[in-house]
């Protein structure tokens, strides 16, 4: 008996002239992670949307559970058995967590919306997914990495065999990221199979089983992990050896005895930011970094 619970044969995408995804054919195994890598336009998040209904394929075959399936919205995704976990968020900031996740799905009783088993049922949710939530807690009020956290417990209130993780660390702090790998954990013991799509090596590497490259819309490889490495993986990535991640660096770096070229002292504005200190040197790049206390993300 095959283990292969989705698989794509020959899928293509045309947006007009451009053709975005060209016969890639994978299959992804019950109870593993499938990590799809891929530099941007590669085509992973056109795949995406095609197995959660939002766009039809040009031509090719989508097989879930040994059957031919045509997925024709996003709601039919669901039913299928399909949940996908977007990067961008779908939330309602006026709404508890509770509400959120149990959008247009709310348990009812005598044709009104049961409230008591909604919450109910959201702190049975988020106990089992070892997510640290208030069920009543309006979302508007919460961190963006708590959001991403109610949009992962959404995705996840309804049966799925298939679960589609788009970048879903993005926006989490390292503890968060831990949460969220003990949710894959829990998926993968139940039987249930998770494409990832990310760009942190480290991360792919701990949570992947099979990895399968995309470049330019096409399939180059799928590799189990044990059997790859990361400078392999890059290498497929961009269709050619990397021998340095970065660059040489071009003449002498910057002296610290050098006069700066800008230098900023004291630099404060009312309720933005307070006493600001840097200087910048010929040569030099400097980057700016920023954060809340409580989510330990900085970009």
């Amino acid at each position: 008996m095959t283990d292969t619970v989705l698989a794509v044969t020959e899928i293509a995408k045309s947006f007009g002239h451009v053709n975005a995804l060209k016969n890639v054919s994978l299959k992804i195994r019950k109870g593993k992670v499938h990590t799809l890598l891929g530099e941007n336009g590669a085509g992973k998040s056109t795949l995406m949307k095609i197995l959660a209904g939002i766009y039809p394929p040009t031509k090719g075959e989508i097989i879930l559970k040994g059957q031919n399936v045509t997925i024709n919205n996003p709601q039919h995704s669901r039913k299928l058995g399909i949940a996908i976990i977007f990067q961008e968020l779908s939330l309602s900031n006026n709404m508890s967590v509770a509400e959120n996740i149990y959008a247009n799905n709310e348990p009812t009783r005598f044709g009104f919306i049961n409230d008591g088993q909604m919450v109910n049922d959201c702190q049975r949710l988020l106990a089992d997914l070892a997510i640290p939530l208030d069920p009543q807690q309006i979302v508007g009020t919460m961190s963006m990495a708590q959001r991403q956290l109610v949009e992962i417990a959404k995705a996840l209130s309804y049966p799925a065999d298939v679960v589609i993780m788009d970048e879903p660390t993005s926006s989490l702090s390292d503890n968060e990221a831990d949460i969220l790998f003990g949710i894959i954990d829990k998926l993968k013991q139940r039987g249930c199979a998770v494409i990832y799509i990310s760009h942190r090596m480290d991360e792919i590497m701990r949570v992947s089983d099979d990895i399968s490259v995309l470049r330019d819309g096409e399939f180059i490889a799928t590799h189990d992990k044990h059997q790859t490495d990361i400078h392999r993986l890059i290498a497929q990535m961009v269709g050619r050896e990397m021998t340095n991640i970065y660059p040489p660096r071009i003449g002498e770096p910057p002296s610290a005895e050098q006069v700066p070229v800008l230098e900023v002292r004291q630099f404060s504005q009312d309720k933005l930011f307070h006493d600001i200190h840097f200087s910048l040197r010929a040569g030099e790049v400097l980057g700016f970094f920023w954060g809340w206390w409580d989510r330990g993300v900085q970009t």
